[in-house]
């Protein structure tokens, strides 16, 4: 059970490591913030004025990922929308809408992280497979060993 746990665990492992790579879709939003406070703002001559906000906020976000394995970095293709909802004296509705972005992030031009990740982690699956070879050859020559050595003993003993 062991040898077969171990070696799940490493089929799971590279099938992470594939899925990885898939594109992912992802959908944040912020359900309805009510803020009712008092913020201190500073005006053009340097002097601070407080001022009351009572607002509701609701945002949402669409995002389409995918890992570039060749460069290290992520592309994703965004959507959002913003309102914000004044309450009070001066009550307004405001909308915010970016209806697409692409974006490219590189965390650095020199380092790719999932260069060693595309070399590495093929050759630990491979290994995983041929340990569970090994592991069940093993198994299989001791369970012999031990039933031979128990059918020389009783032998031995003069049952047969």
């Amino acid at each position: 059970m062991r040898a077969i746990n171990t070696y799940q665990s490493g089929y799971w492992r590279f099938r992470n490591y594939q899925a990885d790579f898939l594109p992912q879709l992802s959908l944040r939003a912020t359900i309805p913030e009510y803020s009712n406070s008092i913020r201190r703002i500073i005006n053009d001559q340097g002097q601070d004025i407080f001022v009351n906000q009572n607002q509701s906020v609701m945002d949402a976000r669409l995002q389409l990922q995918q890992k570039v394995p060749f460069t290290g970095g992520d592309l994703s293709i965004n959507s959002q929308i913003d309102r914000v909802d004044r309450f009070g004296d001066q009550q307004a509705t405001n909308y915010s809408l970016i209806p697409f972005s692409i974006n490219y992030f590189q965390n650095s031009l020199f380092y790719n992280p999932y260069k060693w990740q595309r070399e590495i982690e093929p050759l630990r699956y491979e290994e995983s497979k041929r340990n569970i070879i090994e592991n069940m050859e093993d198994i299989s020559l001791t369970t012999c060993r031990l039933y031979f050595g128990l059918l020389k003993s009783t032998g031995n003993l003069g049952y047969f």
